[in-house]
């Protein structure tokens, strides 16, 4: 069996993409930006508070209990909340901000190009299954100079399912091998 018809499927975030450290510098930047310091005293403080109420959020969001839209300020509302502000216009402000600079950061974990391009090189087909929002993943993808690499992206919201729940991984091998599945142009 030759190495083309070898596929391997990679997650984005906190796998090629550095999630974290880009989050944070669209965080550094909405901080500055809206002078939060009156209110959180310290980068730090605000970074903590959102990152506990984020993953609190986003297992939600997972199981199905929380919209992509109420996600997106709910984070920064939380956060908000945890130090007694009540302003749900602000949260609202925070979340866009975060959406349309998060996903044009580019910081990859190190050695990712180095091994998508040694991959392709001998001949594996490479495909992305992501729990990420269809819209910020292609993003991410593109500005990081990833989207080249892969045949496929399928996001849970393609597929109706999140992983670990095993409908998207089945979602991605029926649909890959019935020719339902490709390449958003970017």
């Amino acid at each position: 069996m030759s190495l083309s018809s070898k596929h391997v499927f990679f997650d984005l975030d906190r796998t090629l993409w550095d999630f974290d450290e880009n989050s944070k510098v669209a965080l550094k930047q909405i901080f500055s930006e809206l002078n939060l310091k009156s209110i959180f005293e310290t980068f730090e403080r605000f970074y903590n508070a959102y990152a506990a109420q984020n993953a609190r959020l986003w297992s939600l969001y997972s199981d199905g209990k929380l919209t992509k839209e109420v996600l997106r300020y709910e984070r920064f509302n939380a956060t908000l909340n945890q130090f007694n502000i009540d302003n749900l216009t602000l949260a609202k402000e925070m979340g866009g901000m975060y959406v349309a600079l998060s996903p044009f950061q580019k910081r990859l974990f190190p050695g990712t190009i180095q091994c998508l391009d040694e991959l392709k090189a001998i001949g594996f087909r490479l495909h992305i299954i992501t729990n990420g929002f269809e819209e910020v993943q292609h993003i991410k993808l593109r500005e990081s100079g990833l989207t080249h690499f892969f045949d496929h992206i399928i996001t849970s919201e393609m597929a109706g399912a999140k992983k670990p729940n095993p409908k998207i991984f089945e979602y991605a091998l029926n649909n890959y091998k019935n020719g339902l599945i490709t390449v958003i142009p970017l």
